[in-house]
């Protein structure tokens, strides 16, 4: 499956084999879409928006919008699906990242506060135990996913961090920023 944002703030579901649209434009954001995520299982979408809202479409008999999660003060630049599927993480504008129940739509913890600037890129680790954040700040963030404390921060990037990821086995994170370079992380040492 392959989802596709459109500036007219509309999301569309495609077959990534077949290359066919799956049903009609998903529409609910009132600005243009920023990022998206599909859930662990497939039968879950979550969408960022510069409108400052997260939602959730769930495909039943066709996908439709399930929650609408509010709470950031600024745009939605990133969001992501706990690898268990039972949280969504969210990055935005307002300098905060958001941890959310992916069934009920609830906020799990008071935004989580570090960066000076806005957060690009959110993901959580291959374990689900830790949250990562990329930031026009130039610096990645660790989170406990469960607490949501500050673990640590990594710097290095001399201009804002665009992208992260982090490795099938949970030990690195890479992140790309704009400065032109991509920087490869132990996440145990920081180093």
């Amino acid at each position: 499956m392959k989802i596709v944002s459109s500036l007219d703030s509309s999301i569309q579901v495609w077959d990534a084999y077949t290359g066919q649209k799956l049903g009609q434009p998903l529409d609910g954001h009132q600005r243009l879409v920023t990022s998206v995520a599909l859930s662990p299982d497939g039968k879950k979408i979550v969408s960022g928006s510069l409108d400052r809202t997260v939602k959730v479409w769930e495909e039943s008999t066709g996908w439709s919008l399930k929650l609408s999660l509010e709470g950031h003060k600024d745009r939605v630049c990133s969001v992501a699906f706990s690898p268990d599927g039972t949280k969504i993480v969210s990055g935005s504008d307002d300098k905060t990242v958001q941890i959310w129940n992916a069934y009920t739509g609830q906020s799990l913890k008071q935004p989580l506060e570090g960066h000076w600037n806005s957060v690009y890129s959110v993901a959580f680790s291959n374990d689900g135990t830790k949250i990562i954040s990329g930031s026009e700040d130039s610096i990645v963030r660790v989170w406990d996913a469960f607490t949501g404390q500050s673990l640590g921060s990594l710097e290095g990037h001399q201009y804002q961090v665009n992208s992260i990821a982090i490795s099938p086995d949970g030990t690195k994170i890479a992140s790309g920023s704009s400065d032109n370079t991509v920087i490869i992380w132990d996440i145990s040492t920081g180093q």
